[in-house]
């Protein structure tokens, strides 16, 4: 997703060009880059599931160390517990239950593991994520980067010292 008006990152650029973002790089580039404390805000929609439990700390504090002090933290994702109720209630067929629950399978064999789901979070195990991580919750909701408050958690958070 690429928004108006703000510096849209990516690892990827897509292709034909389509969805391509300002900044292109890798995540370790990122962090080498010397952005330290600029950004007053960061939207990190759908990105945390494709990370390993142990590895999401460093990203979590990757994205603490660009934002400024008071700066916010949007992170959204898919649910783990909402997509299980949905599942179980009939509104995802076992297919689509699985394209949320491990991500597109198409996408992944087209470009590389990295768009597999590698975890699942609810809106209060993210939250205590980023709370570990020097993080201030203002709040924990329903996810609405996708239209799909039913299916994603949105967490709200601010940096502090």
């Amino acid at each position: 997703m690429i928004l108006k008006d703000h510096i849209n990152y990516d690892q990827m650029i897509y292709e034909g060009g389509k969805f391509k973002a300002d900044i292109v790089c890798s995540l370790d580039e990122l962090a080498e880059a010397g952005l330290g404390g600029l950004f007053h805000g960061v939207l990190c929609s759908h990105v945390i599931e494709h990370f390993y439990p142990n590895d999401a700390d460093a990203f979590i504090q990757l994205i603490r160390n660009l934002l400024a002090v008071k700066g916010r933290l949007v992170l959204e994702a898919p649910d783990i517990f909402k997509l299980s109720s949905l599942y179980a209630k009939g509104k995802y067929s076992a297919k689509e239950a699985v394209a949320n629950f491990y991500g597109d399978v198409g996408f992944s064999l087209k470009y590389e593991a990295s768009w597999m789901h590698h975890w699942g979070y609810t809106g209060e195990s993210a939250a205590n994520l980023l709370k570990r991580n020097g993080f201030a919750i203002i709040s924990v909701g329903d996810g609405i980067t996708y239209n799909h408050a039913d299916r994603d958690f949105r967490v709200v958070a601010e940096k502090v010292e």
